[in-house]
């Protein structure tokens, strides 16, 4: 549901109050008119199993509660993201309109509103009301159809709901750039001290019983592979990228493609390597004889 009103918001009624927000370059393989790469229809799914994965096997979605794990999904969607977010628009992968209204501020190329909207709360949101819906029941045939719908569809509301942080303070007298600014900032800054809080404590719980990891878990290193080469995939762009953001000027590449923000792309990738880092700790090895038999209902 995202993606066709984003891209064709006169489909919708949006034309006036949306605009044409971004597009994509051209790839060899597109859906939807042309305007929906088949590397977007791949990435966003894969950054959030990636994820989820990671937060499911930290233990945090058996011991925290539903709002809780649910941000640090979307946290860990953010660091994954933004490894590629900030890198791609000098690689002409995708470009924001910077005519808007709704584009300022921007973090580089990057639109405040964008950062917020898709990089944290739209994995929230999904996130959130996935397990919501799951929370009972393992949903088997048509539930799966009918739950992922009603998923596709909620989305927008709780999306459009987290822009009344910034609506709130413009009503009090903050200038519209400066909402938005504390808005974002503050949405990034408390995911980030809660996904930092439940990776430790589930830490701290694995490090005092290693016998609730699992034996299953012990051997899996799928999400440690992905991320890995994702990572490395992410340095190779970024090192190639390099030459022309060091000689931009005014944020746009000798190639006349914008250029993102390395500093923030960088904290994103030393932040997902500790996210990674976070969920496999004490998960790998296997308990010595001597420790207790693993207790199956807190998982790894």
């Amino acid at each position: 549901m995202v993606e066709p009103i984003t891209y064709f918001p006169q489909w919708f009624g949006l034309e006036d109050k949306m605009g044409l927000t971004f597009i994509h370059g051209q790839f060899s393989i597109q859906f939807l008119y042309d305007r929906l790469p088949l590397y977007i229809v791949a990435m966003y799914p894969v950054y959030g199993y990636m994820a989820y994965v990671l937060v499911q096997r930290a233990g945090i979605l058996k011991r925290c509660n539903i709002f809780v794990s649910s941000i640090c999904v979307a946290f860990g969607f953010m660091t994954l993201f933004e490894v590629a977010d900030t890198v791609g628009p000098q690689w002409g992968w995708w470009v924001w309109n910077q005519d808007l209204p709704t584009s300022k501020p921007s973090m580089g190329p990057i639109p405040y509103l964008s950062l917020q909207g898709f990089s944290l709360v739209v994995p929230f949101a999904v996130a959130l009301l996935t397990r919501w819906m799951t929370r009972t029941t393992n949903p088997q045939g048509w539930r799966i159809l009918r739950d992922t719908i009603i998923v596709s569809i909620a989305v927008w509301p709780l999306m459009f709901s987290m822009q009344l942080p910034a609506l709130l303070l413009q009503l009090i007298g903050v200038p519209t750039l400066t909402a938005r600014g504390i808005s974002t900032w503050t949405m990034i800054g408390g995911a980030l001290l809660i996904t930092a809080w439940a990776f430790y404590g589930t830490y701290r719980a694995r490090m005092a019983d290693p016998s609730i990891v699992p034996a299953g878990a012990r051997g899996d290193r799928f999400a440690l592979v992905c991320v890995a080469v994702y990572l490395l995939f992410g340095v190779v762009f970024w090192v190639a990228a390099l030459p022309g953001h060091s000689t931009a000027v005014d944020g746009v590449a000798p190639s006349g493609n914008p250029v993102g923000s390395l500093s923030f792309g960088a904290a994103a990738f030393v932040l997902s390597i500790v996210l990674t880092a976070g969920a496999y700790t004490g998960t790998l090895k296997a308990p010595s004889a001597s420790e207790p038999a693993s207790n199956p209902a807190v998982p790894a």
